[in-house]
Order: structure tokens, then sequence, then C-alpha cells
């Protein structure tokens, strides 16, 4: 019972330390876009409105976009965590870290299937999955 809440707090942990990431990477870029757009606006356009008005809406609004994304993954993360609870699921997945929790992977090779098992003995198989996970993951070159 404790193994359960702990397994679960570190994932509830990881969620939201994934999606505070990817929020964050997002703001990152927006500012990035936005700064650069105001560098290139005339001297004019700096005189005639008052920039650090506009510096302070536009960072209020970008904090404010960055929280509603961070907020919205985690709605995410949780929806799809729960309809895959408990049920049949199928999950094509290019990235394989999508399917380190699966019960059974398949590994599809021109139409067939090549490979099938969990996802540590398909590491210990040392076969495709094995090698492609590397390759993700950049333990190989």
């Amino acid at each position: 019972m404790v193994g359960v809440a702990i397994a679960r707090g570190l994932f509830n942990f990881g969620q939201s330390y994934w999606a505070e990431a990817a929020s964050q990477g997002v703001a990152y870029k927006l500012r990035g876009q936005v700064f650069r757009k105001i560098e290139t606006l005339s001297f004019s356009y700096h005189d005639q409105a008052q920039t650090s008005q506009l510096l302070t809406r536009i960072t209020s609004d970008i904090e404010q976009i960055r929280a509603f994304v961070g907020t919205w993954l985690l709605q995410v993360v949780s929806a799809i965590a729960t309809i895959l609870t408990g049920r049949t699921s199928f999950v094509i997945a290019h990235r394989l870290s999508t399917v380190t929790q699966a019960d059974q992977v398949l590994v599809i090779q021109q139409g067939h299937i090549v490979e099938n098992g969990t996802h540590q003995q398909l590491i210990d198989k040392d076969g495709i999955y094995a090698k492609l996970y590397a390759l993700q993951l950049g333990t190989q070159s």
C-alpha cells in the first residue's frame, strides 16, 4: 500500500514537473518573439507609445498563457491516464518512452510482428526494440 502511494506521488510529481517545463518553454519562445518584434519597431513608435506599459502588459499576458498551458497539459495527461487505466488500449508510438509502462509491446516491421513483450523483456532481448530505444535515448551512436 505504501509502495502504491509512493508510486502515485512520484507520477504526480513527474507530471507536474513535465507540465511546468513545457509551459516555461512556451513562455520563453513567446517572450523571445515579442521582444524581437519590439526591437524592430521604429523609434517614432517608441516615442508615441509608452513602451514600459506595453512590456508590462505583454509580460502579464505571457504569464497567463504559461499558466494556462501548464494547467491544460496536466489535465490532458490526467485524462489520458484515467482513460488508459484498467482498459485495453492500443497506442501507436514513435517515441518509445511512451510505451515503457505498457503491459505488452508489439514491434512491427514491414507489417509483421517481429518482437513482443514488456519494455524490460524487449530491452533484455537486445533486439530491434532495444536498439531503437537506445538510439532515442542517445546512448548509442
